[in-house]
């Protein structure tokens, strides 16, 4: 029997819609995008198209005199260290940089390094539920910061963090605001210019697209440093050759995403809610579902089984034909405690227990029945 796959927040399984694109454009846009004669024209003229589509679905502008930009990348984690290291320029002792005490790995690693290299780096505090504490990020803000970078959806627990009132702060500070929204592009309405947002992070393999190609959209004219050297390839801001195929197959499953928007979130949701309370009925007080009280992304179930060990869970639900993870994929493995929900303050046996479930429109409802009879009888092993 092939395994159940409950870990679509690590990454999906691509779309054949989507895959049949990239595969036209392997083919038929194979020339550089940056060379002159008529086949890179070409290429560049498809780049130039899905990367105006990517914006205006995201909310951005693209057109008047100054319309936002979008910088093709590798993927989510380059985008996040861009944006951290991008916008805030060379580091001096006097860079302050503020983010959530809940942020994915490529925002917390990125601004330790920050911190290393002599800036200040500031944390927001999160409630129990996962939820960033508006009022604490305006103490903060009482003094002067060069960015605030804040996720807009947590990509361990699912929890949707109160972004308009998070960038209606910055803005009555004057401060650049970049929000990861990784677990929120391609899931959940998104608009890049009524939020007023500086910059925004997003990948499509989160949404059924290609891995290996992510975005950062940048608001019109705001600077940003390149991390990268040796090439005049977006504005010299990111060089290198950009993929024409993955473009395209990011442009396409962001399209299929926004057409699909409320059936996917309607079937999702109802998948989620669904094994949470089938686990609930079996488990009662064994488990806790970590921002279960929050307004959450439909697709993402945290479980802590309290008491267990959250590495011996996932291993023998993998054992059973049960895909999940411990959180970021980015650190999977770790023995380490997940610092975004240790940041909820919740217990040690609660984090210790906690795993992450997530969804997409590609799972059925009997094999998430299936996964539920599963991981009880893991569980009751384990206990």
């Amino acid at each position: 029997m092939n395994p159940i796959y409950l870990d679509n927040n690590s990454t999906t399984p691509l779309d054949a819609r989507v895959r049949d694109v990239v595969m036209e454009h392997l083919e038929s846009s194979f020339a550089n995008p940056a060379s002159s004669h008529s086949e890179g024209r070409r290429a560049r003229k498809t780049i130039d198209e899905c990367s105006d589509s990517i914006l205006q679905i995201c909310g951005a502008q693209t057109t008047g005199t100054r319309p936002d930009r979008l910088i093709f990348t590798s993927g989510g984690t380059e985008s996040n260290n861009l944006a951290l290291f991008g916008l805030l320029g060379p580091i001096t002792k006097s860079t302050r940089l503020i983010v959530s005490s809940i942020e994915h790995p490529s925002v917390s690693e990125a601004a330790q390094r920050i911190r290393q290299l002599g800036a200040k780096v500031d944390l927001v505090e999160v409630n129990q539920q996962g939820i960033l504490s508006v009022g604490h990020l305006q103490e903060l803000l009482k003094n002067p910061a060069n960015l605030v970078s804040v996720m807009s959806v947590n990509n361990e627990t699912g929890v949707v963090q109160p972004l308009e009132q998070i960038a209606e702060v910055c803005v009555e500070h004057e401060v650049p605001l970049h929000t990861d929204a990784v677990q929120a592009i391609g899931k959940s309405a998104f608009d890049f210019s009524a939020l007023s947002l500086s910059a925004a992070t997003l990948t499509p393999h989160k949404f059924h697209g290609p891995r290996g190609i992510g975005g950062l959209i940048l608001k019109s004219g705001l600077e940003i440093q390149p991390c990268f050297f040796g090439g005049f390839q977006q504005l010299g801001t990111r060089p290198g050759t950009e993929d024409t195929a993955l473009v395209a197959g990011f442009a396409a499953a962001l399209r299929l995403a926004r057409d699909e928007l409320a059936e996917r979130a309607t079937r999702i949701s109802g998948l989620r809610d669904l094994f949470e309370q089938a686990l609930l009925g079996e488990l009662g007080d064994q488990i806790q579902v970590l921002g279960g009280n929050a307004l959450r992304a439909p697709h993402v179930s945290n479980i802590s089984f309290v008491g267990l060990d959250r590495q011996a869970v996932v291993i023998a639900l993998d054992l059973a034909g049960v895909c999940c993870s411990t959180g970021s994929a980015c650190a999977s493995g770790s023995s380490e405690l997940s610092p975004a929900i240790l940041a909820m303050a919740l217990g040690e046996a609660v984090v210790r227990g906690a795993v992450r479930f997530s969804f997409s429109s590609l799972n059925e409802e009997t094999e998430v029945r299936l996964a539920v009879q599963k991981v009880v009888q893991v569980v009751q092993k384990l206990a």
